[in-house]
């Protein structure tokens, strides 16, 4: 007994050591507040709140001592916490385009989702007024891309004569852009899927802003069938405003696959006195009657509102006596491949000359080093013709007769060569008297070519 009574002595003796301790800490931090507080020249009342605030650090030190000679409590029944409110979204428009972040002096920032630019962002000091602000100048943003105008640089002549240029704005537009790609297919008789070519999506990326979608093959075709209907529209109006006489060419032919076609064009002359040339319809047809075709003849008339017409231009089929009359051109034409006829072996000769190199690009290659050795000075390569075609045997001539000592030497080097014109179904290699058939031939076909340059009738062939 005597010695727990010792012990407990000796425990309560420490104990007032250790608070005697606090109280001289305590006091001494007292005192340094109140210097601190007496050098600045602080008001009382701040005087009375440190006061206070040691006050209640007193009373808290002493708790911590007289709880250190109590037993601890075990309290069996947990006290309940309190409901957090949830944290409040983001509300403001702005943040769908900047990543929300603390910034290392704990303020609330804005990272750009285009340039990574960083904004300050705090809502007790800035707000997002500057997030909104750098939305619309920010030089990476698609939206500012789209209605951005550049500036585009226009070459024009003076009424004197020459020459001036005018700086003015210019925006990109995706619907003229899309229509200028179906006009560039229309013009160079491109396929629907060019543009979906690697090539041209490549070209799109690098040239043109990046919100441009490059259109598929289905919307471009989309786009090629809204042209022509606006073009015949336009069309339509013009017939109908201007009550013009109008010539018309028509042909009838079957396809491989069985189906008879009828193509319409007509031909005027607009208000700047130029000739035009405009295909009215190319349809199908159930047969080559001329009734049959009387009556879709009249039906394409009606639909573009043309009632007086000129003439009309055929060819000398006998279903066309019912139709129309006869054309001199279509009867020129004819005497035209009945002259061919004449030279016939020796056009044959050429024509297998022009395909042997045309077949692969060794063949090409072995052709122009003959070219080269012969010193030719002549760039257009050969070609083939369409046989029913003259204008085009005539264009195939005219660039065989160029070559025809880069052919001689063929004959002479390449075994292959020879051995494929002097088989027995092959017409042969062509001699010096071929030669002769060919240029007299060309001189001949050169008249009606340039008859036909001047006629303006090169492409359509009655």
């Amino acid at each position: 007994m005597e010695e727990m009574q010792k012990t407990k002595g000796k425990q309560t003796e420490e104990d007032d050591e250790e608070y005697k301790e606090d109280l001289e800490e305590e006091e001494e931090e007292d005192d340094e507040e109140d210097d601190i507080d007496d050098s600045l020249g602080k008001s009382s009342e701040g005087n009375i709140t440190r006061a206070k605030e040691s006050t209640t650090n007193k009373t808290k030190k002493r708790g911590r001592v007289s709880q250190k000679n109590q037993p601890p409590e075990v309290n069996e029944q947990s006290q309940p916490q309190g409901t957090q409110r949830k944290p409040r979204g983001k509300t403001s428009e702005a943040w769908k385009y900047f990543v929300c972040f603390i910034g290392p002096d704990g303020k609330q920032k804005g990272r750009c989702k285009w340039c990574s630019a960083v904004i300050r962002a705090c809502s007790s000091n800035n707000g997002t007024s500057g997030l909104k602000k750098h939305i619309t100048r920010c030089k990476l943003n698609l939206e500012n891309l789209k209605n951005q105008a550049q500036l585009k640089l226009t070459k024009f002549t003076t009424i004197d004569g020459g020459e001036a240029v005018h700086l003015g704005q210019w925006k990109f537009d995706g619907v003229a852009s899309r229509k200028a790609i179906a006009v560039m297919i229309i013009l160079d008789e491109l396929p629907f899927s060019f543009v979906e070519k690697e090539g041209f999506l490549h070209f799109c990326k690098v040239c043109l802003p990046q919100h441009f979608k490059p259109p598929s093959r289905r919307t471009i075709t989309r786009d090629i069938l809204a042209l022509y209907c606006d073009l015949r529209d336009d069309l339509s109006k013009f017939f109908k405003d201007r009550k013009m006489r109008v010539s018309l060419t028509t042909d009838t032919w079957t396809s491989q696959n069985k189906i008879s076609y009828m193509s319409l064009t007509a031909h005027f002359i607009d208000d700047n006195w130029n000739l035009q040339r405009k295909i009215l319809c190319f349809v199908p047809v159930d047969s080559h009657k001329g009734e049959d075709l009387g009556d879709m003849l009249e039906r394409c008339l009606r639909e573009w509102g043309i009632d007086r017409v000129y003439c009309i231009t055929v060819d000398n089929a006998s279903a066309n006596d019912v139709l129309v009359s006869t054309h001199c051109k279509h009867i020129a034409n004819l005497v035209i491949h009945d002259g061919m006829k004449l030279y016939n072996n020796s056009v044959e000769s050429v024509r297998a000359c022009c395909k042997w190199v045309r077949q692969s690009t060794l063949r090409v290659k072995t052709f122009k080093d003959a070219v080269a050795f012969e010193e030719i000075d002549f760039k257009k390569n050969v070609c083939l013709d369409v046989p029913h075609r003259w204008n085009s045997s005539y264009d195939m001539l005219q660039r065989a007769e160029k070559y025809e000592q880069a052919f001689a030497r063929l004959a002479r080097q390449e075994k292959t060569f020879r051995d494929e014109l002097n088989a027995p179904s092959a017409p042969g290699i062509p001699d010096f008297e071929d030669w002769e058939n060919i240029r007299r031939l060309t001189r001949f076909l050169e008249h009606f070519y340039l008859f036909t340059l001047k006629l303006d009738i090169t492409d359509v062939l009655l």
